[in-house]
């Protein structure tokens, strides 16, 4: 029984390593290039910290279709009651979501 139960810990456990929640965060898609920017890698709220052009937007994640879209003005967001959807799915868009590695890196 108690081997058992060793084996159970040590399957639930791993080999020692421990699995991050991927976490999610605030992002910014570029309009030119639709890299996706951690928010908090990006200084200026629309200046592309890689080009160093003004062409990022805040990015609404789709959970259905797992990717980034360009949301809408910050302006346009304060005055909607409406939530902004997905082009593709027509789902609602959330303002956070997991951030590409590419991007994270």
């Amino acid at each position: 029984m108690a081997s058992i139960l060793l084996l159970i810990a040590i399957c639930c456990t791993g080999c020692g390593g421990t699995v991050e929640a991927e976490q999610e965060q605030a992002a910014y898609i570029c309009n030119q290039t639709k890299q996706v920017f951690a928010a908090s890698e990006v200084q200026n709220s629309n200046v592309n910290p890689k080009t160093g052009k003004s062409t990022l937007v805040r990015g609404m994640y789709c959970v259905k279709c797992d990717r980034w879209h360009p949301g809408p003005p910050k302006e346009a967001m304060a005055n909607r009651a409406v939530q902004p959807t997905c082009p593709i799915h027509k789902t609602p868009l959330k303002s956070v979501g997991p951030i590409p590695l590419a991007a994270a890196e």
